[in-house]
This record gives C-alpha cells, sequence and structure tokens, in this order.
C-alpha cells in the first residue's frame, strides 16, 4: 500500500507544537474559526493606496520567502496568502471603486466587475482543486493471472484514416495481458469495408451499428451489448497505449471495488498548433499538460476524476448501472463521469501517460475541438448542474462545478481585453480609482495569482500563456456560450480531424480574423492613449489616466497579437511525427553481421536516427537490420541508411507485412516508459514566461519563406537523398531576418498611426470643475443677523431715467406705527447716536451688484426698548465707467421704503461720502437694506454685460440716534430684556449671586445660563457676575429669599419664585429675581425658567411648581439632528428660506449640528437627496444654468436646472417609455464624513444664466425669476454609528463634546475650587453658556464638587475650571496627561518612550516616517497676563471618562479661553490635547495619550481597529494564513488518509 505524501515528515518544532495542539478534540475547529474570522476581518479592511503598498510589500516578500522551499505546507500558505490579497482586492474593489456618473459608465463597470467575480471565482476554484493533489501510485495485480478480469478494449472511429487507426488498434494488440482475457473492438460509425479487412486481419473485432445516432455515446453504447468483458477500455483511434496499460491501471480496479472509472493522462506526441506555430511553442508545455498533470491529480484528492473519453478503464456494471454512455450532451465523457459518481461510485486518476495521441495540427480544428467541449460542459451545467442533486459530496461538486464554468471565460477575457478602451474611445472611467490606488490593489492582487499559479504548475503550464490560449479561441465562443447557457439543446457531437499534412505554411485567416479586428481596434485605442500623452493638454488626473490605460491596452495587444500569431500555419510534411528517445541498437547485414552499434536519438513510424560513426561513405541507401532488446524480447527490424555523417546516422523503416509493422509500433509507441519524460519542462519563471510570449509575436512577420517547421526537415527523394547539412540557413540567419522584418512593419504601423492621429481633431482638455461661486460672487452674509432669502427678494423698483421711481413697498403696519407712537410719548430724554459700518452690520465685504445679481441687502435689528429719533446713511464705493446716469443707478430702501438714488459719474467712477437721510417711521425691529441695481434704460437692462457694475464699500455708514423706552416688567417677554432677538449681537447678562458662591445656587445659576445659551445660539453670551447689584443697567439675581440684598426688601415668597423688579440704583432697568425659600427651591425656580412647557406669564412675578424632567438618552439634544431617519430640510429651516429670486438668488443655507463623533463602516458617504423645481419655459440657459451644493464651504456637486435624458432619453421619450423632464428634478447625493463636524451648514447656490445675453430684457423678468428647494429634499446619518478617538478638543469647540452627549450634563461634573472668585464662577457660567447653546436644552444634570470630593463623581466627565492658586488640588486629574502646572507655568512632563515610539512606528510607519525629523513640542509657558490654557485628557478614576481643564492665573485668562470657543473662526484652530490662547494666539499641542469612547457593532471592529493601520492588517492577516494553514494542511493529510483507509479496508472484506 502506497502512503501519501506529506511534507509533516520533516516538520519544523512549531508545527509540531501546533500539531500537538490540534490533536486535541475540538482545537481544531476553534482555531480554524478563529483564524478565518482573523482572515475575513483582514481582508474587510481597506487602506488608503499609500499604506496598502506596505502591505503588498510584504506580502510579496513573504511569497518569496515561503516559496523558495517548496513543500506542500509552503504551497497551501501561498494559495491562503493570494486569497487575503485578491479578498482584499475585491473588498477594495466592491467599496470604493463602484462610483459610475452615467448610464453607459455603469454599464461598462458593471461588466468589467462581473467578469472579475469570475476570475476570483475561478481563481479560488483551482485553489480548491489543486491543494493538494494525491499522487496515487500504480498498485500491484493478483500475482495469480487467472484472477486477472477480462477486458474489452474499444477504438471508436468515424472519418478517420486507416493509417491513424491502424497504429492505435495495434498498439493495443500488444498490450500485456493474458490473451484469452482481452479482446480490441473497432468500433466503425463510417461502416468502411477496408476497417473491416483490417480487423480481420489483425485478430481485432469489427462492430458497426447500423445507425448514427449520439455520436460516439451511441457508438459505445451500441457495443456494450455486444460485448462482455468485466471491463472496457477505451482508446481514440489516435491514442496509441503502451503495453503495460492494464498491468499499470487494473490493480486499482481490482482492489477497490468501488472505483467506476481509472483515468489516465492524454499525452500528445506530436505539437499542438501552439507549439508548432509560436516561435516560443518549442519550450512551452502543451496545452493540455495543465489539466493532466495538476487538475486532474488534484481532483483525484476530492474523488472528483471525470472520464476524458479516451485512455480509461471503465467498470461495465457501473456504466450499465447508469444506462450506459450519456448521449444528452456532446461531452459523453464527463457527463458519464458525473452520472455515476451521483450513484455513489468512486473515480481515480494514474499521473502517468500510458498512451500516445496526435494534437489537432491546425489552430481551427484546435478551436473547434474546444467549442465542442465547451457546449458540452456547459450543456451538463444547465441540464445537471453539478451543484444540485443527490449523491455528490461538496468536494466533488466543486471540482465539477470549476470544469464546467471554465468554458465560461470566453466574455470575461474579451471584457478584460477590451475595457481600456472604454476610456480611451468614450472618455468612461470605469474604475473609480487612482492609479496609485490600481497600483496598490491591481497589481499584488495579480502578482500573487500569477505567481501562486507558478508555484502549483511548476513545468505543467506557464505563466501568461493561459491568456494566450484563451484570447485565441474566446471570439468565437462568445457565441457558444450565450447559446448553449440559454438553449442547451442545441449543438451536435463533431469529429476532429487528425492527421493532416501542410505542404507549404499560409496564414489562417479564418481562425484569427476576429483576434484582428479587435487587435485593430485596439490598435487605434493605444494610438489614440499615445497621442493625448504626447500632445494632449492635460490635467495631471487626465494624464494618469491616459497612461494607466495606454499601458492597459498595451499588454492586451501583445496577448491578442501572440493570440493572431497562432494564425501562422507551419508546413507539415511527416507522415509520422519523431518521438525522442534514447535506446541501444545494433546495425547489422542481411547475413547478421553487426556493423556498427549506437543509440537512438529519436524514434518514428518512418524510420530513426541514431548516434553512432558510419565506418564508410554512403554511395546511396543501404538496406540494414536494427536490432534492439525491449523488456527481454528482441526486436529485428528492416531498414535503410540513407545519411550518416557527424555522428549520425538517419533510418528509414522498409515495413513489409504486419507483423514487422506491429514491431515497429512496438518499439516506438508500446514501451512503457515512452511518455515518461511528457512533462519534463523547465520549471515555470514568469517574466521568461512573459518575454517568451512577447517574442512569439514576431512569427507574425515571418514572410512565407520562412514558415518552416523546425523538426521537419525536408522529406528525402531520390535526388537528395544524401545530404550534407551545409546548405540550411543558420538560426540566427533566419531570427535577424524576422526581427528586422518585424521592426520595419511596427515603424510603418506607428507612422500610419501618428499620420491618423494628427489628422483627427485634437481632443479638448479635461474640463475643469463646476464653477463654484466666490464670497465677492454672492450677496454678503451678515455677521451679527443671518441673511434670509428676503435679503434677495425684489423690493424696490428700478430707478428710471428722470429719477427714482415710486416705492414699491408696502408702508409700515398700524399696530405697529401706533404702538412707536404711543412709546414715543414716555421716553427718556437721552438720545444714543450709534454709528455701524455696513460690515458692523453684518456684510462680508464690500458690496457688489451687476445685471445677474442687482439686488443686494443687509438685515440688522433695533432692540425693542430702544426708539430711533434720525438716521442717515453715508455710503462711499465705485461705479463702472461704463454705466450712463440716464440709465443706470443704485437705489437704496430700508424695509422697502425708498431711501435715495446714486448715480454714476463715468468721469469719476469712485463716489463719497454721499449722505442720504432716513425717515425715522422706517425703522421696525427687523430690518432689511436693500441696493438695488438698474443696469440699463428704463423697463430694459442687459443684465448679462459684465462691465456694467456697481460697487458700496464696506466702510459705508448708517448712523442711527435712539432713546430708551420706559421698561416693560413682564416675564412674557423674557429673554428681554437681556437679548433681543433681533439685535444681533454677542450678549452680556450680568449675575448676582452671594458671595458664597454655594454649590446649589451655582447649579441654578448654570441652568439659566444654559437658557440663555440656547436663546442666544451662535452669537454667544457672557455672564460677569458679582454679589452687589449694579449700579445701572440689566442684571439677574439668584439666591434664598433670606439672603437677597436689603435693597430689594427681602420679598415674601411662598416657594420657588421668579421676579422682575426694578434696579434700586437705575429706574429704567430690571432685576430678574431667581429665588425661593431654600436652594432646592432656588434650583426649582431657575428650572420654571429653563423648562417652561408654556408662555411665561404677563406678570412680573410667578410661583413655579415642582418641574418633572424625564431622563435624558445619548446624543438627543434638541438642537442634534435626528439620526435614526432622514431629516426634512423643512424642519431644519422655515420654507421661505429655502427660496431665492433672481438668476442669482444667493446661497441658501440649511444649518445643523450634530454629535462629532460620527463613524461609518469604511467612511461611508451619508446620503442627501436635493429636490428642486426650477421655472418652467425658455428663461434659462439649460446648459450653463445649475445649481451649486455644498457643506461648510466645501464643493460637494452641481446639477443642471433642466434635466436632460441625452439621446437615450429623447428616443425613450418619443416612443412612450419615459416621462418628459419635469419641473422638480430628484437627486442623490453623497456627502464625505470629513466634511461633517458639530455645527455645519449645507450651501446651495443657483446660478441661472438667461437664455437670451446680450440684447436688451425687461428689468422685471430677474425679480420675477423664482428658484427654490423643496422642504422634502432630506439628509441622512442613519448609517453612522458613535466612537470617537480622544483627546480631540476640536470636538469640545464645536458642540461641547463629549459632555453634551447627554443634553442635560447629567454624566458630567464640574470641579471648581473650595472657594471660587467671581473669575471663576463667571468662567463656569460662560461655559454653561456655551453648552446651551451647543445642546438648546438646560444643563439641569450638571453636578458641581470640589476637588476634595470628585471621588463622588469618579463615573463622570469633569469640567475643571481652576486658577493657579489652586492647581495643586487638580493635578491628580490630569495625571494622565503629559502636561503640569507648576510654579505659575504649564509645562510638558513626559513624552512616549523609545518603545512606544517604536510601537507607534511599527503600527504607523508612513507617519512615522513623515515625522522623523520632527520633535515632540516641549510646553513651558507661563499662565499669566491673560494667558489660558485647555487640556483634555482621559479621566484616571474611570477609563473612557473625559477631563476638560480650563487653566488660568486670572480671569482674563480663562474669560479669553470660554470667548474663543465660541468664535466661529477659532474653532478650527482647536485641536489636539492642549490649547493655550493669549490674546487672540492660539495654539494646539498634541502630545497625551490616545483613548477611545464610545461602542461600535462587533463586525464594524476591525475596520475601527485596523483602519490606517497597515501593520496591524499585516499581523492580524498573517495570524489567519498561519492558523488556517495549519488546520487546513492536517485535515488534507487526514482527509487523503481516510481515501487510502478505505481501499485498505475494502481489501480486507474482499
Amino acid at each position: 500500500m502506497p502512503e501519501v505524501r506529506s511534507s509533516t515528515q520533516s516538520e519544523s518544532g512549531m508545527s509540531q507544537w501546533m500539531g500537538k495542539i490540534l490533536s486535541i478534540r475540538g482545537a481544531g475547529l476553534i482555531i480554524g474559526v478563529f483564524g478565518l474570522c482573523a482572515l475575513i476581518a483582514a481582508t474587510s479592511v481597506t487602506l488608503p493606496p499609500e499604506q496598502q503598498l506596505i502591505v503588498a510589500f510584504v506580502c510579496v516578500v513573504i511569497f518569496f520567502i515561503v516559496g523558495h522551499k517548496p513543500s506542500r505546507r509552503s504551497q497551501i500558505f501561498l494559495e491562503v496568502l493570494s486569497g487575503l490579497v485578491s479578498l482584499r482586492y475585491l473588498t477594495w474593489r466592491l467599496t470604493e471603486t463602484l462610483s459610475f456618473d452615467t448610464w453607459l459608465q455603469g454599464l461598462l463597470g458593471t461588466m468589467l466587475l462581473v467578469a472579475e467575480l469570475y476570475a476570483l471565482m475561478m481563481l479560488f476554484l483551482s485553489y480548491f482543486q489543486t491543494i493538494a493533489p494525491l499522487h496515487r501510485a500504480p498498485l500491484p495485480l493478483p500475482p495469480n493471472p487467472d484472477e486477472w478480469p477480462t477486458v474489452d478494449i474499444f477504438v471508436p472511429t468515424y472519418n478517420e484514416e486507416l493509417s491513424i487507426v491502424r497504429l492505435t488498434v495495434l498498439g493495443s494488440l500488444g498490450i500485456d495481458w493474458p490473451p484469452e482475457k482481452v479482446r480490441v473492438h473497432i468500433l466503425d460509425d463510417g461502416r468502411r469495408p477496408e476497417f473491416a479487412a483490417f480487423a480481420a486481419e489483425c485478430g481485432a473485432n469489427y462492430i458497426a451499428r447500423p445507425t448514427n445516432e449520439h455520436a460516439k455515446a451511441g457508438n459505445l453504447n451500441y457495443a456494450i451489448g455486444h460485448t462482455d468483458g468485466d471491463y472496457i477500455l477505451i482508446f481514440d483511434c489516435d491514442h496509441v497505449p503502451t503495453r503495460a496499460f492494464l498491468q499499470l491501471t487494473m490493480g486499482w480496479m481490482v482492489e477497490d471495488p468501488k472505483i467506476a472509472l481509472m483515468q489516465t493522462p492524454h499525452h500528445f506526441y506530436s505539437p499542438d498548433p501552439f507549439q508548432r506555430n509560436l516561435s516560443a511553442g518549442y519550450r512551452t508545455p502543451p496545452e493540455g499538460n495543465l489539466f493532466y498533470g495538476v487538475v486532474q491529480d488534484g481532483n483525484d484528492f476530492w474523488d472528483a476524476t471525470f472520464f476524458c473519453g479516451s485512455c480509461a478503464i471503465l467498470r461495465r456494471t457501473a456504466i450499465e448501472q447508469i444506462g450506459g454512455f450519456a448521449t444528452q450532451t456532446v461531452t459523453e465523457d464527463a457527463h458519464t463521469a458525473l452520472k455515476m459518481q451521483r450513484l455513489g461510485w468512486s473515480t481515480a486518476y494514474l499521473r502517468i501517460p500510458l498512451a500516445g495521441g496526435l494534437a489537432t495540427e491546425r489552430l481551427i480544428l484546435h478551436i473547434g475541438q474546444r467549442v465542442r467541449w465547451a457546449r458540452g460542459m456547459l450543456q451538463i451545467f444547465r441540464i445537471d448542474n453539478p451543484l444540485f442533486g443527490r449523491g455528490l459530496s461538496w468536494g466533488q461538486r466543486l471540482c465539477y462545478l470549476s470544469a464546467m464554468t471554465s468554458f465560461l471565460f470566453a466574455v470575461p477575457r474579451v471584457i478584460f481585453l477590451s475595457s481600456p478602451l472604454a476610456f480611451l474611445f468614450f472618455g468612461q472611467n470605469i474604475i473609480a480609482a487612482s492609479p496609485l490606488a490600481l497600483l496598490a490593489y491591481a497589481i499584488p492582487h495579480m502578482f500573487h495569482a500569477v505567481g501562486t499559479a507558478s508555484k502549483i504548475n511548476k513545468g505543467w503550464r506557464y505563466s501568461f500563456w493561459s491568456e494566450v490560449y484563451e484570447t485565441t479561441m474566446a471570439l468565437f465562443l462568445v457565441r457558444v456560450t450565450i447559446v448553449t447557457l440559454l438553449s442547451p439543446s442545441r449543438g451536435k457531437f463533431n469529429v476532429t480531424d487528425k492527421g493532416g499534412l501542410l505542404e507549404k505554411g499560409y496564414f489562417d485567416l479564418g481562425a484569427v480574423y476576429p483576434n484582428i479586428i479587435l487587435g485593430l481596434i485596439m490598435f487605434g485605442g493605444l494610438a489614440r492613449g499615445v497621442y493625448e500623452l504626447s500632445f494632449g493638454h492635460l490635467d495631471q488626473i487626465a494624464e494618469r489616466a491616459y497612461l494607466l490605460n495606454s499601458a492597459w491596452a498595451m499588454l492586451s495587444l501583445i496577448i491578442i497579437l501572440a493570440a493572431i500569431a497562432v494564425g501562422r500555419e507551419t508546413q507539415q510534411k511527416r507522415n509520422s511525427h519523431r518521438i525522442p528517445a534514447t535506446i541501444p541498437v545494433e546495425v547489422a547485414n542481411a547475413d547478421g553481421s553487426i556493423i556498427v552499434t549506437g543509440v537512438t536519438e529519436d524514434l518514428s513510424m518512418g524510420g530513426a536516427a541514431v548516434k553512432m560513426s558510419w565506418p564508410a561513405k554512403l554511395s546511396g541507401p543501404t538496406p540494414v537490420y536494427i536490432r534492439t532488446v525491449l523488456d527481454g524480447e528482441e526486436l529485428i527490424l528492416p531498414a535503410r541508411i540513407i545519411r550518416a555523417g557527424n555522428g549520425r546516422g538517419i533510418f528509414i523503416w522498409t515495413i513489409d507485412n504486419l507483423q514487422q509493422e506491429f514491431s515497429v509500433i512496438r518499439l516506438v509507441f508500446g514501451r512503457a516508459d515512452a511518455w515518461v519524460d511528457w512533462g519534463n519542462y523547465k520549471a515555470d519563471r514568469p517574466l521568461l514566461s512573459l518575454m517568451d510570449m512577447v517574442l512569439s509575436v514576431k512569427g507574425l512577420f515571418r514572410s512565407s519563406g520562412d514558415i518552416v517547421h523546425r523538426s521537419s526537415p525536408t522529406k528525402p527523394s531520390a535526388g537528395n537523398a544524401l545530404s550534407d547539412d551545409t546548405n540550411n540557413p543558420s538560426r540566427k540567419e533566419r531570427v535577424l531576418k524576422g526581427t528586422v522584418k518585424m521592426v520595419s512593419l511596427l515603424a510603418l504601423l506607428t507612422f500610419a498611426s501618428s499620420a491618423q492621429a494628427a489628422s483627427a481633431p485634437r481632443a479638448v482638455a479635461a474640463k475643469a470643475p463646476a464653477h463654484q461661486p466666490e464670497a465677492s460672487d454672492l450677496p454678503p452674509l451678515p455677521a451679527l443677523l443671518p441673511a434670509t432669502s428676503g435679503a434677495a427678494q425684489a423690493g424696490s423698483g428700478d430707478a428710471g431715467a428722470d429719477g427714482p421711481g415710486s416705492p414699491t413697498g408696502q408702508p409700515l403696519a398700524a399696530d405697529s406705527a401706533d404702538a412707536l407712537v404711543e412709546n414715543a410719548e414716555n421716553t427718556s430724554d437721552t438720545a444714543t447716536v450709534h454709528n455701524y459700518t455696513l460690515k458692523d452690520l453684518g456684510a462680508a465685504g464690500s458690496i457688489t451688484m451687476r445685471g445677474l445679481a442687482p439686488l443686494q441687502g443687509i438685515e440688522f435689528g433695533i432692540p425693542s426698548d430702544q426708539l430711533v429719533t434720525s438716521a442717515r446713511l453715508v455710503l462711499s464705493g465705485s461705479m463702472s465707467p461704463n454705466l450712463r446716469p440716464e440709465t443706470n443707478s443704485v437705489t437704496m430702501t430700508l424695509n422697502e421704503q425708498y431711501i435715495g438714488t446714486l448715480r454714476p459719474d463715468p468721469a469719476h467712477p469712485t463716489f463719497g461720502p454721499m449722505s442720504f437721510e432716513i425717515n425715522p417711521i422706517f425703522f421696525v425691529s427687523g430690518n432689511r437694506l436693500n441696493f438695488n441695481f438698474a443696469s440699463g434704460s428704463k423697463g430694459c437692462s442687459d443684465i448679462t454685460n459684465d462691465t456694467l457694475w456697481a460697487t458700496i464699500s464696506q466702510n459705508s455708514q448708517l448712523q442711527i440716534t435712539t432713546i430708551a423706552l420706559p421698561p416693560r416688567r413682564l416675564l412674557s417677554r423674557l429673554p428681554q430684556p437681556f437679548y433681543d432677538k433681533n439685535v444681533r449681537q454677542h450678549v452680556t447678562v450680568p449675575m448676582v449671586l452671594a458671595q458664597t458662591y454655594d454649590p446649589q445656587i451655582l447649579k441654578s445659576a448654570g441652568i439659566l445660563a444654559s437658557w440663555f445659551g440656547k436663546q442666544t445660539d451662535f452669537l454667544g453670551v457672557t455672564f460677569p457676575v458679582s454679589s452687589t447689584i449694579p449700579q445701572s443697567g440689566n442684571a439677574i439675581l439668584i439666591g434664598v429669599a433670606d439672603e437677597l440684598p436689603t435693597s430689594f426688601g427681602r420679598p415674601q415668597v411662598n416657594g420657588p419664585a421668579v421676579l422682575e423688579l426694578p434696579n434700586p440704583s437705575d429706574a429704567n432697568a430690571t432685576i430678574l429675581v431667581v429665588t425661593g425659600r431654600d436652594r432646592d427651591e432656588v434650583i426649582t425656580a431657575s428650572k420654571g425658567i429653563a423648562f417652561a412647557s408654556a408662555p411665561l406669564p404677563t406678570d412680573s412675578h410667578m410661583d413655579v411648581a415642582p418641574v418633572d424632567i424625564a431622563p435624558r438618552k445619548p446624543n438627543d439634544a434638541p438642537s442634534f439632528i435626528a439620526m435614526d431617519h432622514p431629516v426634512r430640510f423643512g424642519d431644519l429651516v422655515t420654507a421661505s428660506k429655502l427660496q431665492g429670486t433672481g438668476f442669482t438668488s444667493g446661497v441658501l443655507s440649511v444649518p445643523f449640528r450634530i454629535p462629532p463623533d460620527l463613524y461609518t463602516w469604511r467612511n461611508r458617504p451619508y446620503k442627501m437627496q436635493v429636490r428642486f423645481r426650477s421655472p418652467a419655459g425658455e428663461a434659462k440657459d439649460v446648459e450653463k444654468s445649475r445649481l451649486d451644493v455644498g457643506i461648510n464651504e466645501v464643493y460637494l456637486h452641481s446639477y443642471p436646472l433642466r434635466e436632460t435624458h441625452g439621446l437615450i432619453g429623447a428616443v425613450l421619450q418619443g416612443v412612450g417609455l419615459a416621462r418628459p423632464a419635469s419641473g422638480m428634478q430628484v437627486h442623490d447625493l453623497d456627502v464625505p464624513p470629513w466634511t461633517v463636524f458639530g455645527q455645519d451648514q449645507l450651501n446651495f447656490y443657483f446660478d441661472a444664466m438667461p437664455l437670451a445675453r446680450g440684447i436688451c430684457q425687461s428689468g422685471a423678468a430677474n425679480n420675477a425669476f423664482h428658484l427654490g428647494l423643496d422642504p422634502d429634499s432630506t439628509i441622512d446619518f442613519s448609517r453612522a454609528h458613535h466612537i470617537a478617538q480622544m483627546p480631540n478638543l476640536a470636538y469640545m469647540a464645536t458642540v461641547g463634546f463629549p459632555f453634551t452627549t447627554y443634553a442635560d450634563l447629567s454624566q458630567t461634573a464640574v470641579v471648581l475650587p473650595e472657594h471660587p472668585n467671581a473669575a471663576t464662577v463667571g468662567a463656569y457660567l460662560d461655559l454653561m453658556g456655551f453648552m446651551g447653546a451647543a445642546t438648546w436644552y438646560p444643563v439641569a444634570g450638571v453636578d458641581i464638587v470640589s476637588a476634595d470630593h470628585v471621588s463622588d463623581v469618579a463615573d463622570r466627565n469633569l469640567l475643571v475650571i481652576s486658577t493657579l492658586a489652586t492647581s495643586g488640588e487638580i493635578a491628580p486629574l490630569l495625571s494622565r496627561s503629559s502636561y503640569e502646572v507648576a510654579d505659575g507655568h504649564l509645562r510638558t512632563v513626559s513624552h512616549a518612550s523609545a518603545l512606544d515610539n517604536a510601537i507607534k512606528a511599527v503600527d504607523d510607519p508612513l507617519t512615522a516616517f513623515r515625522d522623523r525629523d520632527s520633535k515632540p513640542q516641549d510646553v513651558d509657558t507661563p499662565l499669566t497676563g491673560g494667558v489660558g490654557a485647555m487640556i483634555e485628557a482621559e479621566s484616571p478614576l474611570t477609563a473612557g471618562r473625559t477631563v476638560l481643564a480650563l487653566l488660568s492665573s486670572d480671569g482674563a485668562g480663562l474669560n479669553n479661553l470660554l470667548q474663543m470657543l465660541g468664535e466661529r473662526k477659532k474653532q478650527a484652530n482647536i485641536q489636539g490635547d492642549l490649547v493655550v490662547a493669549h490674546g487672540e494666539d492660539l495654539s494646539s499641542y498634541r502630545t497625551s495619550p490616545v483613548y477611545t469612547i464610545g461602542t461600535l457593532p462587533l463586525w464594524l471592529w476591525p475596520d475601527w481597529y485596523m483602519h490606517n493601520r497597515p501593520v496591524r492588517v499585516l499581523l492580524v492577516g498573517l495570524l489567519g494564513c498561519i492558523l488556517i494553514v495549519s488546520v487546513l494542511a492536517r485535515a488534507l493529510a487526514r482527509h487523503a488518509a481516510r481515501r487510502f483507509k478505505q481501499l485498505e479496508d475494502e481489501r480486507r472484506k474482499s
């Protein structure tokens, strides 16, 4: 019994240790599952191209290290490693590159993806098939020949020549087997008399059936009914067996009664078309060697060897059990094996060639044979799919599936070859990736696929030749593939002609014309790419795209040219092929005397070449006898020597009878070792193989005279029987001649291509991105009051040539005017003059107006407790010299009431200052100052003329005089008088607290501060703190009633109460009193304001009932956008803010807030659906009018205002299959995660161009042009998860994260000094105001403790506010940061150790390389003189909690830090774990250790922990490979052992 080969016989210590672990029951399953999970985790994570290159490089190095020592375990490891790399490529392709902009791009890209999926499927199936070849060895037969079974040998034939069939028949008659137990049958479907006569002459049985149904399968089935042998041995009529065929194969059939089939290789002693016609083909293994040398041996491991139609023994009982050979398909062989295995029969394969046959002589015949195989295998796939039905193991199912689906290669191959043309001809980028990304992902995938296949195939198939084989046949098989899959019953059996001769070489156009057409198209695409790279004006992206696709086209063209070169058929004049053989022979005369001895070089049915030294010069052909001994049998063969010289003699046989012919066949084909060297090809070297393929293209450029088969000398004749081989040109000369011709033709083709490209119109360079409006092109966005759509609405009429037109605005509402008059009667006598520049009022810069944007405006407010008594507008600026005073003007209006008109002076373009008085009655609480530009004559304007403009300087002034109105102390007016929503400016609210600063009172004050923060929102609010009532102005007084200042007379309260009282020192000022009988009631009173569910009373006093507050959930702050469903724009802003007027209506903004700790798998974008409606009609230019979409000043996309469907859409609309484009457009847009912060703003800019430009148009047309977003537009964050790496002060600066995760700060505690001063308390209140502005929710859950009591709130996030005097108390809270505060200085106290730096460098080598020259920043700064520091670190009390410390020696430093948080412009500079602020200067640092907060589902862990970490990907992936290989190698060895054990059991039973 042969033993199973295993590389474990010399296992390493690690392997032995792993083997001991795996021997534990259940350990293999656990380790295998763990390894598989690790492998899946590593393949599921994509990396940026630069980091992926690291992974690729390391994997390549590992490939060379492991592949250097061949063994079974190393081969398995390389296959698993290749699977890892390929799956990473597949993950990248499926998740990163499928972004299509057009339907054509989507179609072509999807086709390429499907082809790649097919290729990957075949790659993995091939690994599965070949992972453990069984290497079955022959078994001995029983010693007694009487126990040997009877065998019927079938030789089916139809239209083959007798000269071919007789070799097989005579060879079969010479098989070593008891004559009474073997019978040779000629199965003649041609019913030819000469075949019957030959059968009678040689002793074979002749069987001819009356009809020819079912072709070969029917022929065999007919013969089964007329024979009775135990076994059936089948040979195709050109396969000549060796004499040892049955002795080497029958042992397995006898020993294992379950084996129904023993298949041996099909070896071809003649070259196939690729070997014969390609210049490098002679040193390339035959096409079929891969299947018989590797695949079938691998199939045998899985008990999935299938019948190949010849050179196989079949058990008669098995064949009869399935009803004979399968007839439903044209590949009866494979289908027959499948049927037998479904019934439980086993099959076997012996990788020893025991017969030799003829390969297809011509390419067209070869293609026809492959077409039949493809049709038959696909027929089986359709009508008897191995994946379904009973009786097969999963190993058998997958092996059969691989065999059948391998014939689907035609369509994917054509797709792979032609894919670069999509870009080169049509500009369609079907892989949305950069060339660097393709290099990082695709090239390693191809390298490992080719390299691993090379290690597996060794010398059985050379790299890159499969591409040539497939390309040669692909275009012929496309139709067959599609038709067979759709209609599997179509198609018939065709017989492949063998043994033909070619008198002279020729180019078989019919066999390669499809590839010639494809090659010409590919050459045109390559020429286009070369032309664009050489002469086109390309940007960097386009240049790389052309370079990549041109290289791809070049590779495709080389493969196509190699496939075309196979069509150069070489002459074949020999009737019999030479077979290399080394056999000692004696050359004797007719009398038996030996003339010379020698050794044969090659043999054929025509003669032999012998190494020898002929004793005399030949005068002509000389009759001799050649004697040799084979396996103890002496053969004496008559011959003639026709040539001798140089130690070599050429003989031809002189066969006169059947016995002599039989002896020659026995010598040439019947030797047991005749084909043992069938796989003696050098091991594959991919680069040399690629070079051979390139050199084979040279065959295309040989002349007819050069097409001479290298192994086919001229047939001897009477005139040239003697030759000294001196007239043949050397091979070097022929090669040189062919090379010169090839270079000349290539030069000619290049010149023709250049001429064609030069005559073609030059391609336009890549189109620039759609215009993104600059700030100067847009209406200004006020800083004090956000602009609304009203700022761009048409309000005033155009100024005519004779003066201003009548105001078009409406008069003030009657009730507003009456209220102003009534209040005017009770005003104070003190007037205040306010001077505001336009920049102070909110202008982003100078206001510029043009024809397409004639209306610009500013919004501002007047406090409700102030009355305007006079106002003046003082303007300066400039106007275009092209303007004319009689036709052009700028009209100013306030609330649509006319103020005045500016007219140009072409001689003096600049103007001002010019003063315009404004009627004070025009002013209301919220005001709109508009500037309307008229660029033409009255009623007509040239709005498209860019040379007509007017600019108002941002330093122009609005001077307003106001007097104060009497106070109205009503709680319902809150937050007035402290904050008026119409006045968009920073708010200051004085707070009066008892000097003891009791924590509960501070909590109450914090609740109110956060409520005011909610009211003021982004404007910001400051709370100066004192213990006394201010001498003037408004203030809030918080405290227990008995502790209030005596100046209020100690108001009597019966519980929590809120009162508005006059300031004792300022009758026009109001003091808001929040009080109660104890501290708890004071907190309740503050909640009464902050959580009022109904409007506060129109009274100055309110008793507050206890307030029940529901616990908050994470991330449910009212200001945060919902994340569990798409959110409508209409729920974020009012519908009016989504509407615009005019061709350029300004920026429409949709602000929103969201937690910043968002994470999506692979940084998947968020989804936004933009719905908008553009006006009907032809007022706008469809091609140039668009909507630009952005977020946080980042451009996202542009959409045309009128949706078009192109030519195909127009055709579909014409036949009624598509609806016409409507005014409403719906577009889905991706929002990259990196563009989303805590505070966000969507920006929409309508830029509509008029259709008629350069002519006079109605001035009202622009203002009557309405555009807008649909309120049902949505943005969706539901795919986001919450997790973040900390510390990160940027999160704090935007929305107060992580403290605002709970809107009421119920998971936060504020740490204050034991006795805080007013500055510290003010900083605390400012911070609570900031939190309230971030969440729109009062901080009712926050706790206030001192440093001595932080253990009571150890499970909370901590906000530490302290001065240097108390820094020692909070030092332990910063123990996990890299900083300390001592002696009035902030210093860096620790850096990462050398080991930490090494680990970090290994973990993220690219970052370490980029930062190799940078040193850690040491901080040593005094925290005095207004300098403040903000430090964030992990809490030492609880892992995953955060400590944020605000530190300074004085209140100015603390106040500066908090004001900085509220400034949007400075928020971008707040990052890292430390921020130091000194005045306007701000510095950020990052030194402290990182930590993670948040949770993720289990399936997202790999992406989170390995994203941007190539070393982690490598470690996890390689760990998975090692574990899987360990388990797999052991499992495969045990599987092989079980197969042989089953045989042993069967032998014992028998």
